[in-house]
């Protein structure tokens, strides 16, 4: 890639026509008190900074005009050593910064590791020095007519004014689908899954035998960009004992990770996004 000058148009088009929930616009900056026990989390593609836990909070990493993309000693140090979170938020080793490429869109280190990591765009990573610890995984298995009941929820064509993107980024995750449990106080369990497909995605209860969606995003026709959605990782970022969901947007020639949050009233909201990169 080496160093790009321009701020390029197709990562801007992306922001502009991304959903409020991956643009973090629907709720205010929740800013890491000093002191308080933190994680810091590398989103999948490109390894750019994703969130910040403090005390249990999810937040944007700050930004500065001096530092857009986060204090680069804390984000973009060759050398420093960060744990790869797999699909359901096992740890998959410890991986080392082996060199950064810095983007002068976004502001950001698009950072590289050693060992390779194959497939390493389906891993968030956390720093070796992070207080966040992997809990049990969440996975559960629909049937298969419950899979394709909640496809159906969503592959209602929308078709953007624009041109395809050639959607690369989405095409490296595994799976356009993942299932999970979410337990309540109580010991009472209830079952989720989080759809991402052409210009949509949904985030849907199961519960006797039927979807009810949760979430949902569809493109608008008048959109400049088509854009892809793809689930990430699911898993206990926070540990308040329930799941987010990380996911991935991509549109024109920028893409991007965010996470979705539950709320205590059980409304499921943006609570982070990555800078993100752009194939131009």
């Amino acid at each position: 890639m080496g160093m790009r000058s321009a701020i390029l148009l197709g990562v801007l088009v992306l922001l502009a026509s991304t959903p409020a929930a991956a643009r973090g616009r629907e709720h205010p900056r929740r800013a890491a008190r000093s002191g308080a026990p933190t994680s810091y989390f590398l989103a999948g593609n490109p390894h750019v900074p994703l969130a910040v836990v403090a005390d249990g909070q999810i937040a944007e990493v700050s930004s500065t005009k001096a530092q857009p993309c986060g204090a680069k000693r804390r984000w973009a140090t060759v050398g420093s050593a960060w744990r790869a979170i797999d699909t359901w938020g096992q740890e998959a080793g410890t991986f080392t910064v082996s060199a950064k490429d810095d983007y002068d869109a976004t502001g950001c280190a698009e950072l590289s590791f050693a060992p390779k990591l194959p497939h390493d765009g389906r891993y968030v990573f956390v720093s070796a020095d992070s207080v966040w610890r992997p809990s049990p995984s969440v996975a559960w298995q629909p049937t298969s007519a419950q899979w394709a009941q909640l496809r159906a929820l969503g592959e209602r064509p929308v078709r953007a004014r624009g041109k395809s993107s050639p959607f690369s980024q989405c095409r490296e995750l595994a799976t356009d689908a993942l299932a999970f449990r979410v337990t309540r106080a109580g010991g009472a369990v209830e079952r989720y899954a989080v759809w991402g497909g052409r210009n949509a995605y949904v985030v849907a209860r199961q519960e006797r035998g039927a979807w009810s969606v949760v979430k949902t995003y569809r493109s608008k026709p008048a959109d400049a960009f088509e854009v892809c959605f793809r689930p990430v990782a699911v898993f206990d970022m926070n540990g308040d004992g329930k799941p987010e969901l990380v996911v991935r947007s991509s549109g024109g020639d920028g893409w991007q990770d965010f996470v979705l949050e539950e709320s205590e009233g059980g409304a499921w909201h943006d609570a982070a996004i990555s800078r993100g990169g752009s194939t131009a």
